[in-house]
């Protein structure tokens, strides 16, 4: 198992990365309901027909007015997964750009028409083409587009109507951390604090969490300090990520020793914490604002001195960043052989190879027990 842990959260941060995500919340490749709203060539709200064989279009959202679209539907395709419990009997059909296809992906009132046509008309964001070309100023720069879909989603968050909820929610977990700063004061306090509470909603619990922090309000100051000191004596790792990140955000740089000193240089700390603690600090790294990347930067080469055999942990991040400066530090972390795993010490490698900092090829190659 420890040998293959390296190379798991490496994956998870380099699929966190491309898809653009803040990967505190990314769940795994899930396709939002707003995503297949963005890929789909049509969409309508539409109700069962009094023939129980089809559906009438109430409303179109996407494709053209009522004219380029069949005012009845037949053959639609039920969710993989029962439709949330709603009292609504109109529905959310798309069509696949592909197979002309229709599905149904839930029930939704049509007085929420004009939202989500304001939605399907926006430009996809978080796609495979865009990320391969913008993947690095994305990851330092706001994107306006993403501005304009997250308030527009915002006030939608756990709505009445529970596919909104929904919607609103997968538009806000797949965002980039650095984009969700920009909702700071469009989301109540309050009302998050109530859905982190909430038990039914423990899957959205870590983007909750991030929220809460971003905020900035004094209220989140005390939920989030409560529930780290839970944390911490109960050592629960399962959203201590996102608490880690929501405590940096309102506290800044200043409450960096208070991190490494629990939970990197505590012996006690599990490996789920540590890592818990590292993805925090990478969230925060690369959005770089209420903590400088430079100050996670000084933490990360910090861990490295106390945890050597978890050295690869932070590489993907400095290459990432490009910063080069732990070259010679992880140097001598191969030379003393304290990182046995091939996996990490493959990972060390990558760094070294990509460095432009002068080290003799012969000795990199002779290290690494790999081919070049």
């Amino acid at each position: 198992m420890w040998r293959v842990l390296p190379l798991v959260a490496l994956l998870v941060f380099s699929l966190g990365n491309q898809a653009l995500a803040c990967p505190i919340c990314f769940t795994g490749r899930v396709v939002s309901i707003g995503q297949k709203l963005d890929a789909a060539d049509a969409a309508v709200l539409a109700e069962p027909a009094a023939s129980g064989r089809s559906y009438k279009v109430l409303q179109v959202i996407k494709g053209g007015d009522a004219n380029a679209i069949a005012p009845f539907i037949t053959d639609v395709t039920q969710p993989a997964v029962s439709p949330i419990v709603s009292s609504e009997t109109t529905q959310l059909l798309l069509r696949n750009k592909l197979s002309g296809a229709w599905t149904s992906v839930g029930f939704m009132a049509a007085r929420h028409a004009d939202w989500l046509r304001a939605l399907a008309a926006m430009e996809p964001l978080g796609e495979p083409a865009v990320r391969l070309v913008r993947a690095h100023e994305a990851a330092v720069r706001p994107d306006a587009g993403w501005l304009k879909r997250l308030q527009l989603v915002a006030p939608y968050l756990e709505s009445s109507d529970p596919l909104a909820a929904e919607i609103a929610y997968g538009e806000v977990a797949r965002a980039p951390y650095q984009e969700l700063r920009q909702l700071k004061g469009a989301v109540d306090p309050v009302a998050i604090v109530s859905w982190i509470a909430n038990p039914a909603l423990a899957s959205r619990r870590p983007a909750y969490t991030l929220l809460l922090g971003i905020t900035g309000a004094p209220i989140a100051s005390t939920v989030v300090e409560k529930a780290l000191e839970t944390a911490l004596q109960s050592h629960d790792s399962s959203n201590l990520s996102a608490l880690l990140a929501a405590e940096l955000e309102l506290h800044g740089a200043t409450r960096l020793p208070w991190l490494e000193q629990s939970y990197f240089s505590d012996r006690k700390r599990t490996l789920p914490e540590i890592e818990a603690a590292l993805l925090a600090l990478s969230v925060l790294g690369t959005a770089n604002a209420a903590v400088p990347r430079s100050d996670i930067i000084a933490a990360y080469l910090r861990f490295i001195d106390l945890r050597r055999p978890m050295a690869a942990f932070v590489v993907t991040d400095l290459i990432s960043w490009k910063y080069w400066g732990a070259t010679v530090k992880l140097m001598e972390v191969l030379k003393s052989n304290a990182i046995k795993d091939p996996g990490s010490r493959l990972a060390i490698i990558n760094y070294l190879r990509q460095s432009p900092v002068p080290i003799a090829a012969a000795e990199i190659e002779q290290l690494s027990d790999l081919p070049p």
